[in-house]
């Protein structure tokens, strides 16, 4: 990956929206006892985001999640390059991820792209995004959806050698459905492989760590959404 995006990646989502922003958020949060979010779920190309990310920064929220599966991911980069200050997380259909569509995107220095995995299977399709990604310098994650019939999948040695070949940053994320006991035996996994040593790729887990960090904030911290009433959205939001 580029240097730079890591650097602005880290610096606009870990101190803007971690630090500053978090401490502004608990502020108001504690005072007035009423959910508020850090992080905002959006739909790519929802044309009230040019107003409502700068608002939301100036309140301390610098985070967002697009969802970009059914729309042209490269909606994005106007929005992105207005609000340098923020961080934005798009999930994106690995189909669309074409070269020219990748191009584009590489203007943007504040942007994780974030390929959608249906399963956890690498396809040619999914393989093919990621190389293009990776030709660009990209900040990526892959970003695979897990239920109870593929979460033993990924706990496996074979399958994180496997996704090593293209991603060094996996993110993990539920299905709706999936049990408990399978969410707290993917949470353990993936917390333990965090803790070794020689893992070749780094798993990320969408609905704990998320979970986690809203409750080191504030006991109001919340995940928030302007998503269309009655709307769905690739990841949970709970």
């Amino acid at each position: 990956m580029d240097e730079d995006r890591i650097c602005t990646v880290g610096v606009n989502m870990g101190f803007g929206g971690l630090i500053y922003g978090a401490s502004e958020l608990k502020k108001q949060a504690d005072l007035e006892g009423q959910p508020i979010a850090w992080i905002t779920a959006a739909r790519c190309g929802d044309e009230r985001l040019s107003e409502l990310v700068p608002k939301a920064a100036g309140r301390g929220s610098f985070v967002w999640l697009l969802d970009a599966t059914d729309t042209d991911p490269a909606q994005v980069v106007l929005l992105a390059k207005a609000n340098p200050q923020s961080a934005f997380g798009l999930l994106a259909d690995p189909s669309a991820l074409t070269e020219d569509c990748v191009k584009t995107l590489a203007a943007c220095r504040n942007l994780v792209v974030m390929p959608l995995l249906q399963t956890p299977e690498l396809t040619p399709e999914v393989c093919r995004a990621a190389r293009r990604l990776k030709a660009q310098k990209m900040f990526y994650v892959l970003t695979v959806l897990i239920d109870d019939e593929t979460a033993g999948e990924v706990m496996q040695d074979d399958w994180l050698e496997s996704m090593a070949q293209e991603t060094l940053c996996c993110m993990c994320a539920r299905k709706a459905g999936t049990s408990d006991e399978t969410a707290r035996k993917l949470r353990r996994s993936i917390v333990n492989g965090r803790l070794e040593t020689g893992k070749p790729v780094l798993l990320l887990d969408w609905d704990g760590d998320v979970r986690y960090l809203n409750n080191r904030i504030s006991e109001y911290m919340t995940f928030g959404s302007i998503l269309p009433e009655g709307s769905t959205f690739p990841l949970q939001l709970g």
